[in-house]
């Protein structure tokens, strides 16, 4: 067995490979709006927009839309190449060497008679001026006029045909240096002096830049110099291929230079490792060519390309790693770490180990699935544990990597007591505590312990930790538990009974351990907080770095939580998020390892590895995130931003819309708003447009604010706009329509007292079979209409597919036919049948009105349906048009009322009116009308439709109901009434006091037309 190890040991290999470490990007093009993919400079502005200049015109970008110019918006020239921002305007330098200004949306151009071959290749800002460098020449641009500072013809002992100035750079408004063919050069006071530098050789020069601490960087053929206090400090030289030209160079906030190279493309330089990174792979784009780099406000890096567009490398903290980089295996099971930076990865492809901008892969040249199927990896002082898949092995096998051990051992979690006792957890609900290896490679003898109850089940130890107290943490696939003294104690409560990944202590004595019911932490063997994101129970991982913050990974994300100890108790608060979104390679995150000496957190996730510069995360977070109004659109108008809007009554879609610049987002920021400030709910959307279809007359308030992918909040915005109060809601119009009541009410009693009305007997007979002629005409004629409407019901519920409802509405409807054929030859029905059919009828009308049509038929207690009879048909017709010259009129939500009572004849009607009375007491005589209210039936059917007027205005000229003027004709010849005011009177309830919509029909029976049994 000793030989075997010896062997072992000779046959692994340590595999080296440089790695690409990138952030997430970007790549705009025309198809995403940009009016060219030639883009040539590009800056930000004070108000979070970014400006591309492209020989196309000059292109605005809210981080939703580009908003491009050109010569029809009053550009002097669409080839643009430079751009700078002063006193919040946009300076928009072209090729002919014309300058523009952008301002409140409006492009004016100044022209200074320049030499049109000469063209602006870049512009600066420095000290309230704006200097302009050409292939030549510098100008200085100051009031809207133009001066030179420098031109060829000022060096006329240069040896040379054409001297040429190819960039200049400001370093914190402090100095204004240019590079040139020949050399450095600095501006001061509209002199353009040489800069001495200390054991520099002049020479061409392409790029410059500054970092942080105001070093300068400058670039020439296949170098890079760092110049401090005009001193060279630092010297990277580069193999790209003879005099190859680092054109365009940036340090950003972590030191990192970005910088181009003529016909080769874009890199990413690590001053600290020597590290060179070929961007273009990343990029999928060979050789490109590269015109500008430029960091935002919020540290994102913009690349301008010829014939690529832009590229935004955006949360330069997000680090990724996959096996385009080196990796053995894009699937990360478990992480760890040590003092030396060094990071450690657990792949099914065997261990793989960062080190020195480099990978290492630990492979064997055999076939031991012992150092390939890695499960977990644990640092433990000056070792690695290694663990794999392989069930029951007792062999340990060691490989010396630089000053760590690599313990391989065939368990799911293992853990050193102290440095001669080992604990291992296995598979089948037991611990194996060793107290020595025998031979460097075998376990020796073993007590077994069971963890969940005392019997060998199927339960994964997944983790062991150290608590407190010589207490041993265990996590494993059945629950979790304690070990003190060789004996197991299981930590119950609800929802402990599952399968937890992870088990940690932290330094408040508190126990955190995660799995697929969340969260939990636990004090004491008791359950003290629980915690689980909405939607995503199972936690897979977390790390604290004991100073208040906690770190959960979820299939979301990585949820940053802030922890509050007080009082005993403890809470945690969801500071941000970062996901996808942000730019991690992926959310299926299994572990994670927090690194406290650089302040990184790292994350194994299915794609690859990630780490997260938590110190630049925080400076982004510190970042205000901007939030305007930029209009608010009806269908025929835009208005602009003032403090009170006003929009006519009868405007119906309103769009608001809003920008919110943050590119680090990736297009995930959410709108919170409200419209009024006594609603208590935030409404959510993504969409940078809020649309009010149809808001009512009265003043609004909105408010809104955007949060971005981090959980970072924008200031609310204000929004104070009104809705035109329409005239028919207006006091006049109230005024008027009650002026109108009382002067149609007036001139409706005057005629009232104008007509006599008397009944001829010897007509009775004759006129009452015209009557029963007519009601039997009636019936016939109005029930083709109903069966119409009907029909029409049916077929739309089955067009929409909505079985049921044509089923019921078919069985109603076919029990409404009926009726009407059973009493079709009748000239009196009961008037419970009457109202049975009437309320047949007036369901179906419901369910055609998707139940928006409510209804109440209401009968005096005076008065017996089953014993009183009144005229066939006379109720039905009213109601049938309250609801469809009515209701349907009005499109709103109807009501029908149906009122039978005992009352008085109105006294217009009982003037000019005799009946025949056969009663014992008066005898048989012809008598005036008796005022006892026993004898008139009174039938009031009310609605709150559009009202008679209205409908009679929307019908065509000259139009009659011919139901309703017959069933007057009718109780007039039934009553043996000849008088000129009508027995059924219809009123337009809006010419009532209370004026309402709607129309009041009343229906008068005396009686002679009424029966009782």
């Amino acid at each position: 067995m000793k030989i075997f190890s010896q062997i072992l040991l000779l046959i692994f290999t340590f595999t080296n490979i440089a790695f690409s470490q990138s952030s997430s990007f970007q790549q705009f093009k025309t198809s995403d709006g940009l009016p060219s993919p030639n883009v040539y400079d590009c800056i930000q502005d004070s108000e979070g927009y970014m400006w591309f200049a492209t020989d196309y015109g000059v292109s605005r970008f809210d981080s939703y839309s580009f908003q491009n110019f050109s010569t029809n918006d009053g550009l002097n020239s669409n080839f643009i190449t430079g751009l700078i921002e002063k006193e919040n305007q946009i300076y928009i330098g072209s090729q002919s060497g014309g300058v523009n200004i952008y301002n409140d949306n409006k492009i004016r151009s100044l022209n200074f008679n320049e030499d049109p071959r000469q063209w602006i290749t870049n512009m600066v800002l420095y000290k309230g001026k704006i200097y302009e460098s050409y292939s030549t020449r510098i100008s200085v641009l100051d009031n809207d006029s133009s001066s030179l500072i420098f031109s060829n013809e000022f060096f006329p002992y240069l040896n040379i045909t054409m001297y040429r100035v190819y960039w200049m750079h400001s370093i914190n408004n402090e100095r204004l240096l240019a590079v040139t063919t020949d050399g450095i050069y600095e501006i001061k006071e509209n002199n353009f002096e040489r800069l001495k530098v200390e054991n520099f050789q002049n020479q061409t020069l392409y790029g410059i830049t500054s970092d942080k601490k105001n070093n300068v960087y400058v670039s020439g053929d296949n170098v890079i110099y760092k110049i401090a206090d005009n001193k060279i400090i630092e010297t990277y030289k580069f193999k790209f291929g003879k005099e190859q030209k680092i054109f365009r160079i940036l340090v950003d906030q972590n030191g990192l230079i970005w910088f181009s190279v003529l016909n080769e493309g874009l890199f990413l330089f690590n001053p600290v490792t020597n590290h060179l990174t070929d961007l273009n792979k990343k990029l999928d784009s060979e050789k490109l060519h590269v015109n500008s780099i430029y960091m935002d406000n919020k540290d994102n890096v913009w690349v301008s390309t010829y014939g690529k567009g832009v590229y935004c490398f955006y949360n330069t903290f997000i680090n990724n790693y996959d096996t385009k980089d080196g990796m053995n295996n894009s699937k990360i099971n478990s992480i760890s770490g040590d003092k030396d930076n060094r990071i450690y990865c657990a792949t099914f492809n065997g261990l793989a180990i960062l080190e020195n901008d480099s990978i290492t892969n630990v492979k064997t040249k055999g076939q031991i699935t012992l150092t390939d199927y890695i499960s977990r990896i644990r640092k433990e002082n000056d070792s690695l544990f290694v663990l794999n898949y392989i069930n029951d092995s007792k062999n340990v096998f060691f490989v010396k990597y630089k000053n760590i051990n690599l313990v391989y051992s065939p368990a799911r979690a293992s853990m050193f007591i102290n440095k001669d006792s080992l604990i291992i957890g296995g598979w089948n609900n037991y611990l194996r505590k060793s107290t020595a290896f025998k031979n460097e490679n075998k376990l020796s003898k073993s007590d077994y312990i069971y963890v969940i109850g005392d019997t060998l089940v199927n339960n994964k130890i997944n983790e062991i930790a150290k608590g407190k107290n010589g207490k041993i943490l265990i996590a494993s696939e059945l629950g979790i538990c304690v070990l003190q003294d060789n004996k197991a104690k299981v930590i119950k409560g609800d929802k402990l009974n599952s399968s937890f990944s992870k088990i940690k202590a932290d330094d408040n004595g508190y126990v955190w351990a995660c799995g697929e019911r969340g969260l939990f932490i636990i004090k004491d063997s008791i359950v003290v907080y629980e915690y689980s994101i909405a939607g995503q129970e199972k936690v897979s991982a977390f790390e604290f770095n004991n100073e208040g913050f906690v770190w959960l990974s979820t299939m979301k994300g990585i949820h940053g939580m802030s922890v509050k100890y007080e009082d005993g108790k403890i809470d945690l608060k969801e500071e941000y998020l970062i996901n996808e979104n942000a730019g991690l390679i992926s959310n299926d995150i299994s572990s994670m390892y927090y690194d406290k000496t650089f302040n990184k957190l790292w994350a194994g996730t299915s794609e690859g590895l990630a780490s997260i510069d938590l110190n630049s995360f925080n400076n982004q977070l510190d970042h205000t995130l901007p939030l305007r109004i930029l209009n608010i659109r009806t269908p025929d108008s835009v208005y602009n931003i003032t403090r009170n809007i006003s929009f006519p009554e009868y405007v119906k879609d309103i769009r608001i819309s809003v920008t919110s610049f943050d590119i680090n987002s990736a297009g995930n920021l959410e709108y919170f708003y409200k419209l009024n400030d006594q609603d208590t709910i935030w409404n959510k959307t993504n969409d940078n447009v809020i649309t009010f279809p149809s808001l009512a007359y009265g003043n609004y308030n909105f408010q809104i604010y955007a949060a971005n992918t981090f959980g970072k909040r924008s200031e609310a915005s204000l929004l104070n706009f009104t809705v035109e109060t329409p005239f028919t809601k207006s006091f006049i119009f109230y005024a008027l329509i009650s002026l109108s009541a009382m002067s149609l009410t007036g001139y409706t009693v005057s005629r009232s007292f104008k007509k006599k009305y008397l009944i001829e007997k010897e007509r009775n007979t004759f006129k009452n079979q015209i009557s029963d002629l007519k009601q039997r005409s009636l019936v016939s004629m109005m029930n083709p209409h109903f069966v119409f409407n009907s029909l029409n019901s049916i077929q739309s519920f089955y067009n929409y597919k909505e079985n049921e409802s044509a089923n019921e509405y078919l069985a109603k409807f076919s029990r409404l036919i009926r009726m009407n054929l059973d009493f079709a030859d009748k000239t009196f029905i009961r008037l419970s049948d009457e109202i049975e059919r009437l309320e047949s009828y007036l369901l179906l009308e419901k369910m055609r009105f998707n139940d928006n049509l409510n209804y109440e038929i209401w009968v005096s207690d005076d008065i017996d349906p089953e014993k009183t009879k009144i005229p066939n048909m006379i109720i039905q017709p009213f109601v049938e048009n309250a609801i469809w010259h009515g209701i349907l009129k009005s499109q709103l939500a109807g009501e029908v009322k149906v009122n039978i009572f005992h009352s008085q004849l109105p006294e217009d009607i009982r003037k000019n009116y005799q009946i025949q009375v056969h009663s014992s007491l008066k005898g048989s005589k012809t008598d005036p009308i008796d005022p006892n209210p026993a004898h008139c039936i009174k039938i009031e059917i009310i609605d709150n439709g559009a009202g008679i007027n209205n409908s009679r205005k929307n019908r065509s000229s000259g139009h009659v109901s011919r139901g309703i003027s017959v069933i007057k004709e009718r109780l007039s010849i039934l009553h043996h009434y000849t008088g000129d005011t009508e027995l059924v009177k219809i009123t337009d309830r809006s010419e009532l006091p209370e004026s309402q919509s709607g129309t009041i029909v009343e229906i008068y029976l005396t009686p002679n037309i009424f029966k009782v049994n």
